[in-house]
Parts: C-alpha cells; structure tokens; sequence
C-alpha cells in the first residue's frame, strides 16, 4: 500500500484566535482553521487507497479533536476516516529534527510516496529518513490549493 505523510500545524491547520466560538454554537471550538485546500489533498489520496499519516508534536487526541472539527463540514464519516488512518504523535519518537525520530515513526510503513511538511529542516530530515528505510518520496512544503 502506498502511503503519504502530513504534518498538522500549518500544513493541515493554523491557529485562528477568532473562530474559538462560533456564533449561535454551545459547543466552544478550538481556534483553527484548515489551510485552503489541505483537507480536499488528504482525502484525495485516502481515497486512492492511500495509507494516510498524521504526524504532529501534540498528543494524538489533541490532533484527533483538530481533525474532527476541521471535517465537520466534509461528506466524510469522520469516525470512519479517523479509524483508517495513523496519527501519530512525535513526542513518542523524538524531535522532528532528528533522523533517528522519523525512522522510527516512519519504520512502519510502506511506499512512501509524498511527505508533507512546512518546516524546511524538518521536511528535510523526514525525507532523508524515509530514504533510509528504502523510499524516494517527492517532499512538499506546503499543500497546492486545489
């Protein structure tokens, strides 16, 4: 199975200070907002028999919760989605800087084809990691606006 990697903050959401409750809603929100275009990508390759995975340096219900939110207003069954794919939290493997982290998040999984991620340096060592378990991904830094 082919498998595409994601970072979360500022490559699948930013924070948004204003959006923390939304008019009429009982419910308080957490104050982000998908960037333009990341949610339609990941769905796309999930829906290509991807094996998507989350990487963040928040706790993996933290990102859960995120994500929840964020496809709230998506045709997707979100329970479902959340089940089929991996979030992983980096703070179990190490830094983002660290090769030896990304190889052990990364061990796992299969055909790597792409990696997302905003910060240079990280983006970088993900893909030299992924390389030395055997993979050429192509390394993105931002997610097209599709």
């Amino acid at each position: 199975m082919k498998t595409v990697v994601f970072d979360m903050h500022n490559t699948i959401y930013r924070f948004n200070p204003v959006s923390a409750k939304p008019a009429g809603s009982i419910k308080p929100q957490l104050p982000v907002q998908e960037i333009t275009g990341a949610l339609k990508t990941l769905l796309d390759f999930y829906h290509q028999d991807y094996q998507v995975v989350i990487v963040s340096r928040n706790a993996v219900n933290y990102t859960v919760k995120i994500l929840q939110q964020l496809l709230v207003d998506y045709p997707e069954d979100v329970s479902q989605l959340l089940a089929e794919i991996d979030v992983l939290s980096m703070k179990d493997y190490g830094s983002k800087s660290e090769v030896k982290a990304w190889k052990k998040a990364l061990k796992p999984y299969q055909q790597i084809t792409d990696i997302y991620e905003d910060v240079p340096e990280y983006l970088q060592v993900a893909g030299q990691a992924a390389q030395e378990l055997g993979h050429k991904p192509k390394l993105h830094a931002k997610v097209k606006n599709n």
